[in-house]
């Protein structure tokens, strides 16, 4: 009833300035679920500076899910309508959009929000947050990580130490560079002084002139020849990406589309693991392809047909993995849909159809670990004699004959050489 309404609105807005002007200057305001109560004198008068989660006001959007994950590409720009509705996430951002609400990944570092005497035991690992910081920072977007107090009050000594862990080790790796530079235009180069061994590379924009790059290559200058590094279809303001190994003399950054001139803030060179990669790196290192699908007349037919695809057994981490259905002597699987069902039920927004050199691709976004996920594809045989192939993780991988197949997630997008 109105009367209510206004009560308790009135009683928010108490709590609220009580919350915003007697404990401090505050980072962040959530009002999780949206908020319908106008708050906006209160937040400009008493937090300013401080970045909002959801609501008419918000400042930040929130990615889509718990787990840590930025579909990639997530950009950092969406259309006012959405970015004004309260409930806007990544999948609503579009880089020609008008509003800038950057991207947050909030996630936990136990399996639930909250401490408990039961979940002790799943707190995260050192490996499972580094692949969350890879999913999330890599990718451009902000990471929260939670951390809940027990009944004393204090953060856990465990979770605590953990998180002190997971620090050092961004430190240990992102500390410090083989060489960095910042420039403007297509072409960015870094000068390593000799021919030295590499991994990884940040690319970084100056987001106070927006999001300009859309595509862009890496290369290193292996001998008198350039060898692709890496290449993305996307960029995102800031990205932490894994490379193809190699000892390079020079690093570039060509960008293949810009909505205008590129202002490349920070382009650094890293060797996160020196001349060997530990045994239990190595999967973050490199590419796992597993068939799933083997399609022909026998599987579907010229009219259109629903098949189930399961992807549990290969899908076990949050990722983004890479739909990719090969071209058989000259055509094309007519695809209608592809949709992921997730414990029984469509999940929207989750696969987004790309052209990639001329390749559709359908980059799914899977964002809980361990669910049970399957893909719903529907499909006409263009050719009886046509057969499908292959769906790998994050825009990479390799042909495997005339199979649908996948990629781990976790294993990034590069095969280190010995």
């Amino acid at each position: 009833m109105p009367a209510e309404q206004e009560n308790y609105n009135c009683i928010y807005r108490q709590q609220l300035t009580e919350l915003l002007s007697r404990y401090g200057e505050l980072a962040e305001v959530w009002f999780d679920g949206s908020n319908i109560v106008p708050v906006a004198d209160i937040l400009q008068k008493y937090a300013p500076r401080a970045m909002i989660f959801q609501g008419p006001q918000a400042t930040i959007a929130w990615i889509g899910n718990e787990e840590g994950v930025a579909r990639y590409p997530t950009w950092n720009a969406m259309p006012t309508e959405k970015a004004r509705s309260g409930v806007s996430t990544g999948y609503d951002s579009d880089p020609d959009g008008d509003a800038w609400l950057p991207s947050e990944c909030d996630a936990r570092i136990r399996a639930d929000w909250f401490w408990s005497t039961k979940n002790a035991a799943t707190l995260k690992s050192g490996e499972q947050l580094m692949g969350m910081y890879y999913r999330s920072v890599g990718h451009g977007a902000v990471l929260l990580l939670n951390h809940t107090p027990d009944t004393t009050g204090r953060i856990p000594e465990a979770d605590a130490r953990r998180a002190a862990e997971f620090g050092a080790e961004i430190r240990r790796r992102f500390g410090k560079s083989l060489a960095e530079t910042t420039g403007r235009g297509n072409i960015v180069e870094i000068d390593l002084g000799k021919p030295t061994r590499l991994d990884h590379v940040i690319t970084a924009e100056d987001i106070a002139e927006g999001e300009r790059v859309r595509e862009y290559v890496l290369e290193g200058l292996t001998g008198s020849a350039w060898d692709q590094l890496l290449r993305r279809h996307r960029h995102r303001p800031q990205e932490n990406r894994p490379v193809r190994v190699r000892r390079s003399v020079e690093v570039a950054l060509r960008v293949t589309h810009a909505a205008a001139e590129p202002q490349i803030r920070r382009l650094a060179a890293f060797s996160v693991w020196g001349e060997h990669i530990p045994a239990e790196n190595v999967s973050e290192m490199s590419t796992v392809t597993h068939a799933i699908w083997h399609w022909s007349a026998n599987s579907i037919q010229p009219q259109w047909t629903t098949v189930k695809i399961p992807l549990t057994p290969c899908c076990k981490d949050a990722g983004v993995y890479v739909l990719e259905f090969a071209r058989t002597a000259g055509k094309d699987l007519d695809v209608q849909s592809v949709n992921l069902v997730s414990r029984g039920q469509k999940v929207d927004k989750v696969v987004v159809r790309r052209t990639v050199r001329g390749t559709t691709q359908y980059h799914i976004t899977i964002t809980e670990e361990g669910s049970a996920v399957e893909l719903e594809l529907v499909a006409r045989l263009p050719d009886p004699g046509s057969r499908a192939r292959r769906l790998c993780s994050d825009g990479s991988g390799k042909s495997i004959d005339s199979h649908t197949t996948i990629e781990h997630p976790m294993k990034k997008e590069s095969v280190p050489t010995p």
